[in-house]
């Protein structure tokens, strides 16, 4: 099931087991030309790692492991996510593309069956409707492409150009990004940042830095430097752990950033609420036209990053994989499960997967180093995305409340950075000088409007606590089980 809701944010390539460095994906040419953002994995060689065997990452859905880092379908061969994201706008997804070519066909009927979803069809295209707000569309016998939103009129444009397209679209720097995954770097993540710095805005930023304050000859050429900016790409090495190297390219050298590349990076990263708290510990060095950061990035972290952009559900790769294969062996006839226990084991799976995520968030709502509320907010529609057929109501109901209750933290912790700034910059207007408001007089202002937004975090998290024991001895005195 697409996220993003991430993300997330996926095309796939050729079914041949070919290392993505060997040759251009012919299906490259369906992402459409607007993405600016773009996964790629090589899921034949992820899946054989140490760390995905020991996690299950090709056994279980996420509903079947909620914390499970992220779950790949078992006949997939190679994947690649391509968004467009609103840069301007916290990450926001426009709109997720997803291929995944398959060693086996992929019947859409049990896709419909295990999505809970129907069949669709534009022109002679068969698609599934699924309730998680995606299309899942049959590119070929063994190639499945899904679309989010489900947007209807956008999946039939979308279907159309692709029958024009005989090369790719994408953006010289998403394209370079193709050419980087490798047997042992199995995923990289590439965001096109070309021409999205607005000179009012980031003269605005840079005037705020302190490191600047003391060497005011060099605002010029950081902005030079920044208004040239290509990219960002990350790259994750999977084996028993995880190891990263995070690369921002521009068109100049960002040697005249030193020594705060550091800093600079992580404080852009935290602007937009994706704060990684494994960064405090990574190298930074910068190499050529590139600022270059290499360390490793634990399992919560790495879950969090695929949000962004997540692979659809596997639930209709077990339906099939299982169901259809031949056996020579005497198969018991099916028993019928009474409606009860339908409604038992799917509110039993949508509690886990919904407090499973819970406690992902729940781990950093002490941490102020890093600004997470673009964590939240994805962690809003993963909840929304959850599948819903047959799960008690009032489970239900607590589910909607927690979703919009982590929008509202997000929406509070932004809130109190943009009242931070107005009160800054009032307070420096009306003494005609920036400098005259002195440190502790700046650390009051942010602290200040920062409060209620980590007061807002405390608060909510208490409230979803209590609540979450008192619906866990309902649901467990009604059904007889424990939640």
């Amino acid at each position: 099931m697409m996220r993003s809701r991430f993300a997330l944010m996926l095309l796939a390539l050729t079914c041949l087991p070919l290392s993505l460095t060997k040759a251009e994906s012919p299906l490259l040419k369906l992402v459409p030309p607007d993405a600016n953002a773009l996964v790629i994995i090589d899921a034949e060689s992820l899946k054989k790692t140490p760390l995905a065997i020991q996690n299950g990452w090709t056994k279980y859905s996420i509903m079947d492991s909620p914390k499970q880092e992220i779950a790949i379908p078992s006949a997939a061969q190679e994947i690649i996510i391509a968004s467009r994201l609103e840069t301007s706008q916290h990450l926001a997804a426009v709109w997720d593309l997803a291929l995944v070519s398959s060693s086996s066909t992929i019947p859409l009927t049990k896709i419909a069956e295990a999505e809970q979803g129907y069949i669709d069809w534009i022109g002679s295209s068969q698609m599934v409707w699924s309730p998680g707000n995606a299309y899942f569309v049959s590119v070929d016998m063994k190639t499945l492409g899904v679309l989010y939103p489900a947007d209807r009129q956008l999946a039939a444009k979308w279907l159309d150009w692709t029958k024009s397209q005989t090369g790719s679209n994408l953006s010289g720097y998403l394209k370079k990004a193709t050419e980087r995954v490798t047997e042992s770097q199995q995923i990289v993540i590439a965001l096109d940042l070309k021409d999205v710095p607005q000179p009012h805005r980031l003269k605005a930023i840079l005037s705020k830095l302190p490191m600047l304050k003391e060497n005011s000859g060099k605002t010029e050429k950081w902005q030079d430097l920044m208004l040239g900016i290509q990219g960002m790409t990350l790259k994750l090495s999977v084996d028993k752990e995880i190891s990263g190297e995070l690369t921002v390219d521009f068109e100049g050298n960002p040697s005249i950033l030193a020594p705060y590349e550091k800093e600079l990076v992580m404080t852009s990263l935290d602007r937009y609420g994706a704060g990684i708290s494994d960064l405090d510990q990574w190298a930074f060095r910068t190499n050529g036209t590139s600022i270059v950061a290499t360390g490793k990035i634990s399992t919560d972290n790495f879950r969090r990053i695929m949000s962004l952009m997540e692979i659809p559900s596997t639930q209709y790769d077990d339906t099939y994989t299982q169901s259809d294969l031949p056996t020579d062996k005497p198969q018991p006839a099916p028993t019928k499960a009474s409606a009860a226990d339908i409604q038992l084991k799917t509110s039993k799976a949508y509690f886990d997967a919904l407090t499973g995520l819970m406690d992902d968030l729940r781990k950093e709502k002490d941490v102020d180093t890093h600004n997470y509320m673009l964590w939240y907010e994805r962690y809003a529609k993963k909840i929304d995305k959850l599948p819903i057929l047959n799960v008690d109501d009032q489970l239900l109901d607590f589910g909607q409340s927690v979703a919009n209750t982590f929008r509202d933290i997000a929406l509070a912790k932004r809130t109190g950075g943009i009242n931070a700034g107005v009160r800054r910059a009032q307070s420096s207007a009306y003494l005609n000088n920036w400098d005259d408001l002195n440190v502790s007089e700046r650390s009051a202002i942010n602290a200040e409007e920062k409060t209620p937004g980590y007061q807002k975090m405390y608060d909510s998290w208490n409230q979803i606590d209590a609540d979450v024991a008192r619906l866990r001895r309902t649901l467990t005195n009604k059904y007889g089980v424990e939640f």
